[in-house]
Protein backbone atom coordinates (compact mmCIF):
# COMPACT_ATOMS: atom_id res chain seq x y z
CA UNK A 1 0.00 0.00 0.00
CA UNK A 2 1.26 3.44 -0.89
CA UNK A 3 1.18 6.01 1.89
CA UNK A 4 -0.31 8.54 -0.52
CA UNK A 5 -3.19 6.19 -1.21
CA UNK A 6 -3.84 5.61 2.49
CA UNK A 7 -3.83 9.36 3.15
CA UNK A 8 -6.29 9.87 0.31
CA UNK A 9 -8.64 7.25 1.69
CA UNK A 10 -8.35 8.55 5.26
CA UNK A 11 -9.09 12.04 3.97
CA UNK A 12 -12.24 10.66 2.41
CA UNK A 13 -13.03 8.58 5.49
CA UNK A 14 -15.62 9.37 8.16
CA UNK A 15 -16.84 7.79 11.40
CA UNK A 16 -19.70 5.90 9.71
CA UNK A 17 -17.64 4.42 6.87
CA UNK A 18 -15.16 1.55 7.12
CA UNK A 19 -12.83 1.96 4.18
CA UNK A 20 -11.58 -1.02 2.11
CA UNK A 21 -8.15 -1.22 3.80
CA UNK A 22 -9.76 -1.62 7.22
CA UNK A 23 -12.19 -4.21 5.86
CA UNK A 24 -9.40 -6.15 4.15
CA UNK A 25 -7.36 -6.03 7.36
CA UNK A 26 -10.41 -7.45 9.19
CA UNK A 27 -10.87 -10.38 6.83
CA UNK A 28 -7.14 -11.02 6.92
CA UNK A 29 -6.09 -10.21 3.38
Amino acid sequence: MKLEKIEEIQNFDNKNFVHPWEYMKDVGQ
